[in-house]
C-alpha cells in the first residue's frame, strides 16, 4: 500500500499492490463501501499475477453542503489503509481431510 501523497488535490490517492485473484477488486470496493468512502477514480492493471490498483477516494463534506466531497483526513486515511490492507490479504481456503 503506498500513499501517493501530493497527486490529487481533492481526493486522497492510495495505490494498492497485491497478488492478483478473482474477487479482489470486489473485496476493495466493498471494504471502502463498508466505510462510507467514495471512490472519484480507479485505475487498475495487472502485471505478472500482481494487481495494481490506484484509487482516488473521498468522503463527504458536511461542512460544504450536499454533494461535495473531501480528501480523507489523516487519522481516517490510516482507518482505510489498514481496511484494505486486510481487505487485499489472502489466505487460500484450509482443505481439512476428510
Amino acid at each position: 500500500m503506498v500513499l501517493l501523497a501530493g497527486a490529487s488535490q481533492e481526493a486522497t490517492v492510495l495505490e494498492v499492490r497485491a497478488v492478483d485473484r478473482p474477487g479482489l477488486l470486489h473485496a476493495l470496493g466493498s471494504t471502502l463501501r463498508d466505510l462510507g468512502v467514495d471512490v472519484r477514480s480507479a485505475h487498475v492493471a495487472t502485471h505478472g499475477g500482481r494487481a495494481v490498483d490506484v484509487l482516488y477516494l473521498s468522503e463527504p463534506d458536511p461542512r460544504s453542503g450536499p454533494g461535495t466531497s473531501t480528501r480523507l483526513s489523516a487519522s481516517r486515511t490510516g482507518s482505510v489503509v489498514g481496511a484494505l490492507m486486510a481487505a487485499a490479504t489472502w489466505e487460500p481456503p484450509q482443505v481439512r481431510p476428510g
